[in-house]
């Protein structure tokens, strides 16, 4: 019954769609099915994934998610009269300076999110009239994403800022969220466990190829639906019109306890695949497959460094280890024609058992859960990969920052040493390189207390 697009007249008409329903969303998005609103929609039925999926720990979490949408699991309910006064402050703040900074950008990317069915607009005169309707200002993020051609290009994304107030006695909604709440995730560990991997088939194979690949999934956030009144608590103005957030937004706290029991599930489903014998990608594959470049190798001449000793070691897995860091997930496998075979296929298949099919008569049309363009930019098995912002090298058993981040984080710390001076916003970026790089060098994080106490004084 909504209208998806950009105008005062959508805006009036999904208000009295809502007004219908006395604002209450919930029952509303229940009575939506085979529409962009439906729970789940993005997923095939949860009981037919059930058939394949209902043994998983994370099951109970998933099938939840997938017909009664999102939650935000909070300690307490917003207290309603400092929400009101919350909301008309944030309303006169307009959203945050890049944001402002930016119209163009931040239109495009609203224009997107409502016209694919992931948002709705409202008249803005009515929004603090709406019950449990939360406002969180808009903002930007800066990042780099890949091209077809595989080259990194900057990138612009939307954020939602739900961690800002406007009144000193109002709480945000990240603040009343509660993590105890949350499933347990392991995703935090990602880079670590794949780096062990390697170690561990190193060790085990000295003298063979350990390819990487890495798989995106397209747009994760946006494949899960809040249920009804997470969704009016995500609430965001711009241009004189109110956009409520149906699907998971870039700036909430338990956003990431949402998706990642559907990624860290499908990944297990990959690794489930790939220790399958009985399962040969010939006969059952994804209808993507056919996306994945073929492996790259570096020269023959390039010697094998040796695995050091580790006090621990898992077992190897030379058919394929398969890990997630919530949307990017990455495999690790020996260099052999039956492994070359399969690995690069669990993924794709895994991903596809899970995501519902495309309908090419679908309205609003959908993209597939796979990341299909960074596939064939960056999909082929290698040596070499830039993985969770390191480059990781196989042959040499290096890790590094890529040469563009490197150049660049080095060039911001000479100026501020040359300046002896920096902004707060500033040393919070700096803080965050350095505590990225701390990640392969723990012990440099020692010296990190000094910056941060720098920072708790601006």
């Amino acid at each position: 019954p909504f209208l998806f697009e950009i105008s005062d007249d959508a805006a009036r008409h999904n208000l009295r769609i809502l007004r219908s329903f006395d604002f209450q969303l919930e029952p509303l998005l229940e009575n939506l099915q085979l529409t962009p609103c439906a729970f789940g929609s993005e997923f095939r039925p949860s009981s037919l994934l059930a058939k394949v999926l209902s043994k998983h720990e994370l099951w109970p979490t998933v099938q939840t998610i997938l017909d009664k949408g999102a939650h935000m699991l909070l300690k307490e309910p917003p207290d309603d009269t400092q929400r009101q006064l919350e909301n008309a402050a944030i309303t006169a703040l307009n959203n945050h300076k890049k944001a402002r900074d930016n119209p163009g950008v931040i239109r495009e990317a609203l224009t997107n999110d409502v016209t694919q069915g992931f948002a709705l607009v409202l008249p803005l005169r009515h929004l603090l009239s709406i019950p449990n309707a939360m406002v969180c200002p808009l903002g930007m993020a800066e990042q780099f994403t890949i091209s077809e051609m595989g080259e990194r290009i900057p990138k612009q994304r939307l954020t939602h800022d739900q961690s800002f107030i406007a009144l000193p006695d109002s709480k945000s909604l990240n603040n009343l969220t509660d993590p105890s709440k949350f499933a347990d995730l392991i995703y935090g560990f990602c880079l670590h466990r794949v780096i062990y991997q390697i170690l561990s088939l190193r060790t085990h194979y000295p003298d063979k190829r350990i390819m990487l690949m890495k798989f995106d999934f397209s747009k994760a956030y946006r494949r899960i639906q809040y249920d009804g009144i997470s969704a009016l608590r995500c609430m965001s103005v711009f241009e004189g019109l109110a956009f409520l957030q149906l699907r998971l937004s870039f700036g909430g706290m338990g956003c990431p306890a949402s998706w990642c029991p559907i990624s860290e599930i499908i990944t297990d489903l990959a690794n489930e695949l790939l220790a399958n014998r009985s399962w040969y990608p010939s006969i059952c594959q994804s209808p993507d497959q056919n996306l994945v470049p073929p492996p790259v190798y570096l020269p023959d001449n390039l010697p094998f460094a040796p695995a050091l000793p580790s006090m621990v070691l898992p077992p190897p897995r030379p058919f394929g280890s398969t890990d997630v860091y919530i949307d990017d997930i990455i495999q690790v496998f020996l260099d052999a024609p039956v492994h070359i075979s399969r690995a690069p296929a669990a993924v794709p298949l895994a991903i596809h058992i899970a995501g519902r099919p495309l309908d090419p008569d679908e309205s609003p049309p959908r993209e597939s859960l796979l990341s299909l363009k960074k596939l064939s930019a960056e999909g082929a098995p290698e040596e070499t990969k830039t993985i969770l912002g390191w480059e990781l090298n196989t042959r040499s058993l290096t890790i590094s920052l890529p040469i563009d981040k490197y150049l660049a984080w080095s060039k911001d710390i000479d100026d501020i040493l040359a300046h002896n001076k920096i902004t707060r916003a500033a040393l919070e970026q700096l803080i965050g390189r350095l505590n990225h790089a701390g990640q392969i060098i723990p012990l440099s994080r020692f010296f990190m207390g000094r910056l941060r106490s720098k920072l708790h004084a601006a």
